[in-house]
């Protein structure tokens, strides 16, 4: 049986059978005791805050906002839920579901960052119209997405430990997955904070001593960049057991010419100079 029509915004009464849940809803996780004590609180005394919905075509009801209170009314084993009605196409259904997840914290900074992603693949969304939606800076919404570089296996091992965002931004400056994940395992295992974490991976990507540093005002590119970080880190092995190694690194504008000179005879070339 169809669902009679009801007026755009009009609070009501909905069958919770009649709702399903939204496949854009940024937040995937959700604390499982946290779920059960709102349970309890809605089989005592109901649930206050109505769920934001939208009519389908096929006359059930899509989920907008609200997931937390419609997953606790099914653990509560509710027939029914306070329900407001609002008349959205997906691309601005996928909106009012992040905005409320970020207007009350609940989304972790990956599950921010991809639903970033899905507003912009998805619905064509630029970075510059989800900032202003959601009330954020361009550069935010950019610095978030870049997180998604990361393999998913690290950005388990981050979320799931709780380290910050700003460790997984540190993390960005590696140039390989190999390396990061080294790295967090050792992050994890010494249970480095966030300046001890920085300060580690700066160690790590530092240029070894006697290279020559490119003028400030002429910066390389971000692939040219992660090659001579792994140049440079090779390097800095190559000097601990030879020590007379030399690293020359020259901005030649259009490119960057390295030049590495490692003497065959240590000893001998030490008499030599």
């Amino acid at each position: 049986m169809r669902l009679p029509k009801i007026k755009q915004h009009q609070t009501v009464v909905l069958p919770v059978q009649s709702i399903s849940p939204n496949p854009n809803q940024p937040r995937k996780n959700f604390d499982e005791e946290s779920l059960r004590q709102l349970a309890q609180s809605i089989r005592e005394i109901g649930l206050l805050q109505p769920v934001i919905v939208t009519r389908t075509d096929q006359g059930s009801y899509l989920l907008i906002a609200g997931e937390r209170r419609y997953r606790a009314a099914l653990l509560a084993e509710q027939d029914k839920i306070p329900a407001i009605i609002r008349q959205v196409d997906k691309r601005h259904s996928a909106i009012i579901a992040l905005t409320e997840n970020l207007q009350r914290e609940d989304l972790t900074y990956f599950e921010e960052a991809l639903a970033y992603a899905s507003l912009m693949n998805d619905y064509h969304f630029t970075q510059m119209e989800i900032a202003k939606m959601v009330g954020k800076q361009q550069s935010t919404i950019s610095n978030k997405i870049r997180l998604l570089s990361l393999p998913e296996e690290i950005r388990d091992l981050l979320t799931g430990h709780h380290l910050t965002e700003r460790h997984a931004r540190a993390l960005l400056s590696l140039p390989s997955p190999s390396l990061q994940k080294d790295v967090i395992e050792r992050i994890i295992k010494e249970g480095f904070n966030i300046q001890q974490t920085e300060k580690f991976i700066a160690s790590l990507t530092a240029a070894p001593e006697g290279a020559e540093k490119s003028p400030p005002s002429q910066k390389a590119s971000s692939p040219c960049k992660t090659y001579l970080s792994s140049l440079k880190r090779v390097f800095g092995s190559i000097k601990k057991s030879t020590s007379l190694a030399e690293f020359k690194e020259t901005d030649k504008g259009d490119f960057i010419e390295v030049r590495i000179r490692i003497p065959k005879d240590e000893a001998k070339t030490a008499s030599v100079t």
